[in-house]
């Protein structure tokens, strides 16, 4: 097999790393070919803080996808959280002079990076730079202007920031462990590639991915991406108050909330027990299960209270007709769904992998949203740099960081949709 006829992903997280292979198809979507995973060591909270056992977890995990695949990806599709990423909003408008008023790739160029056009905090790079849409002569909802007529141009763009030392450690990471780097996406763009349906995009949807160590939000309204944040907590935090609670190991923690985890105390049998070790003298005992119900209820409730806050912060509260959709790990626990209802006052559902063919046990997992999305992603994107010249041609991603100073124009963009 060739690999111009695959595309690699490769999710790095707080708890697991991820690599997958997707082949494409004749009906122009993808199938996953190949999965490796490996426990992810040198991670905290999305960010690297050992790279050598972090380089040892990527290389594991994208041994065993080579493997499964039977081809060794070049260059894959990164993604990226952390609570160092944060984003904006933008706009900015033109005049189009020209005499026919055609507006021409140039044009869009320009105007997108206009609205650029503001300090970025020191240490900070961007990620991506999303047209949320163009407006023609006060018309708004145009997708693509190239092609058509108007006196004035503007564009609304979505700004997703990240600290360049982190940005740069990771991507150091994956390199050392053999390959090199297309792009970084950051997880919820990504993970929403494959769980939310077209009409939850227009309505309006916020897309909550909860990971081992951070919880991502993604707002969508209209197609387009509105409002992004990352927050510094996940199910990590989860497995590590029922091990305090409970006087467990962080692994037989771990083991406890998988198999009896229910994140609503109400909903569980007030009478029920369930056996845990004892991490002192390593003897079973009795806990009721109302108990870890409590605790787990605790975290999650403090964790959807902050994405509720942000949201509100946002003032797009009462645009989200789509309602909510939960991906990632946590997401798996019982009961989720109801505690989001209750605290967010949505609709929820929990999010699987779809428009991507492959393994039942992957795509209706949603702990492989994040990776699935980003072989879509790569997809996508690799289609488009076939039909559209990129706005800024750097041939390496490391020297694309190197511009991104808080004194210079960002000599980026990424993500376009």
């Amino acid at each position: 097999m060739e690999n111009s006829d695959v595309v690699f992903a490769l999710d790095v997280g707080t708890t697991k790393i991820c690599a997958l292979v997707g082949e494409k198809t004749d009906d122009r979507r993808l199938r996953i070919i190949g999965v490796g995973s490996s426990p992810s060591f040198g991670l905290r909270k999305g960010v690297v803080v050992d790279i050598r056992k972090t380089v040892v977890s990527i290389r594991h995990a994208i041994d065993e996808a080579e493997i499964a695949a039977g081809v060794r990806p070049d260059k894959v599709f990164v993604g990226i959280a952390g609570d160092h990423v944060y984003s904006t909003n933008s706009n900015a408008s033109i005049v189009i002079r020209s005499r026919d008023k055609e507006i021409r790739p140039i044009h869009k160029d320009r105007v997108i990076r206009k609205s650029l056009r503001f300090k970025v905090p020191k240490d900070h790079g961007i990620i991506h730079t999303i047209p949320r849409e163009f407006i023609l002569d006060g018309v708004d909802g145009v997708n693509e202007p190239v092609g058509m007529s108007a006196n004035n141009l503007e564009v609304k763009t979505h700004i997703v920031m990240g600290a360049v030392p982190s940005i740069k450690n990771l991507i150091k990471s994956v390199e050392m462990a053999g390959v090199a780097v297309s792009d970084i996406v950051l997880e919820p763009i990504a993970s929403a590639e494959a769980v939310l349906t077209s009409d939850e995009r227009d309505l309006g949807t916020a897309l909550i991915d909860i990971g081992g160590g951070t919880t991502d939000l993604a707002i969508f309204i209209e197609s387009g991406i509105c409002h992004s944040r990352v927050f510094p907590f996940g199910g990590n935090h989860v497995t590590r108050d029922i091990a305090v609670g409970l006087r467990v190991s962080p692994k037989e923690a771990e083991n406890i909330k998988i198999r009896y985890g229910q994140a609503q105390r109400k909903n569980t049998d007030p009478m029920a027990l369930i056996r845990a070790r004892d991490m002192h003298n390593k003897k079973e005992r009795s806990v009721l299960k109302v108990n870890l119900s409590g605790i787990i209820e605790a975290r999650m409730t403090e964790v959807f209270d902050m994405v509720k806050k942000e949201i509100e912060r946002s003032g797009m509260q009462k645009l989200l007709a789509g309602g909510v959709v939960l991906t990632g790990g946590a997401s798996q626990l019982e009961g989720i769904e109801g505690l989001a209802e209750d605290i967010l006052h949505a609709p929820v559902r929990v999010g699987a992998p779809r428009n991507i063919k492959g393994p039942p046990a992957i795509i209706k997992n949603s702990m492989y949203a994040t990776g699935a999305g980003l072989l879509i992603y790569a997809y996508k994107h690799e289609k488009d740099m076939q039909t559209q010249s990129p706005l800024f041609n750097a041939s390496e991603l490391t020297q694309k960081i190197l511009a991104w100073f808080t004194d210079t124009l960002p000599e980026k963009i990424s993500g376009r949709s």
